[in-house]
């Protein structure tokens, strides 16, 4: 039996994945997991109509649980020995380990990131697929290195996208491959066959956290730019405007529209124009027309339509400041 103890945030449905696949596997121990408190939720996932609490999946199929704030602490290193592991399984933990915690292990800690290494390393490799309309990806299980996500590879399997897909969907995507990932590392520990190889830190690219910047819809944006800032923001944390007064509007989905749709309507023409018709909702941006099919609300992602939003406070303000210009 390998002991393999799991590093994940409390609310992963990465961590979900591979505990589920963990506690049925033949000749592995999960013997704990490592997660933080009760409080300290994933960004992520705070939009899924799924959530997920590894704590208590943990305790139900009597698996240790150590919620930890400070992991690399002398405590912290001392309750892992105790555990006495093979393994250690970093899978969506957002916490930079030290040598002191990586190396307890008596085999190895495996990394396992969702993009095909050395690319997209970091925290956001969704967003930043979906806004950069990425068509190739993988993913990559490797063994840590001090320099995050720089470790060699134990093993990696390519991933096509189309180049349209939400982060949402993109993260459905890897999430399902990762797991066939996690099955063929667990083989491979059988068969004590891990092979590493070095990656070319050459073609290395990092993507940390998106601001607010990186989530704003300029309407000095091409199309193709605003669309892909709204896939990369689906659902959370959004991509959004504001309104004259300041109100954040968060756009979930858009289409665009060629200019010469509306050249027969009477409408502004500079950039940033917005105005209704039939209900919807278009705003002029650097090469065309982008239309506001959904939003974000309190009751969730609405679509818009004017008779809708019109009483819900997070879009009023804008409607009745004439933001919006109705086509007559």
């Amino acid at each position: 039996m390998k002991r393999v103890v799991i590093f994940s945030e409390i609310n992963s449905e990465f961590g979900y994945l591979y505990i589920s696949k963990l506690l049925k596997t033949p000749d592995i121990e999960l013997v704990a997991l490592v997660t933080g408190y009760d409080s300290e939720l994933c960004t992520y996932y705070l939009k899924d109509p799924i959530q997920y609490n590894l704590k208590n999946v943990c305790l139900k199929n009597n698996v240790k649980v150590l919620q930890i704030s400070d992991i690399n602490s002398d405590e912290s290193v001392h309750s892992l020995k105790l555990l006495n592991p093979d393994y250690f399984f970093i899978a969506n933990y957002q916490k930079i380990l030290d040598k002191s915690v990586f190396n307890i292990p008596n085999k190895m800690t495996i990394v396992f990131h969702p993009s095909q290494l050395p690319k997209y390393a970091g925290l956001a490799p969704f967003f930043w697929m979906a806004k950069k309309a990425e068509t190739e990806s993988g993913v990559s299980a490797i063994k840590i290195a001090e320099r995050i996500d720089a470790g060699e590879i134990i093993h990696q399997i390519p991933i096509t996208l189309k180049g349209n897909e939400t982060s949402i969907k993109i993260r459905q995507i890897h999430f399902k491959k990762s797991v066939e990932l996690l099955e063929l590392v667990l083989e491979k520990i059988r068969l004590d066959s891990i092979v590493l190889m070095k990656q070319n830190l050459k073609e290395r690219t990092y993507f940390g956290a998106p601001t607010n910047n990186d989530l704003f819809l300029s309407w000095n944006m091409t199309c193709e730019q605003l669309l892909r800032t709204i896939r990369a923001g689906y659902r959370y944390p959004s991509a959004y405007f504001h309104s004259q007064l300041g109100v954040k509007i968060k756009v979930l989905t858009a289409t665009t529209v060629p200019r010469n749709i509306f050249l027969h309507k009477r409408h502004k023409s500079h950039v940033g124009a917005s105005f209704l018709w039939n209900d919807k909702l278009y705003i002029n941006c650097l090469d065309g027309y982008l239309r506001i099919d959904s939003v974000d609300s309190n009751e969730g992602e609405i679509p818009f339509r004017f008779d809708i939003v019109k009483n819900i406070n997070l879009l009023i303000d804008r409607i009745e400041l004439d933001l919006l210009e109705t086509l007559v």
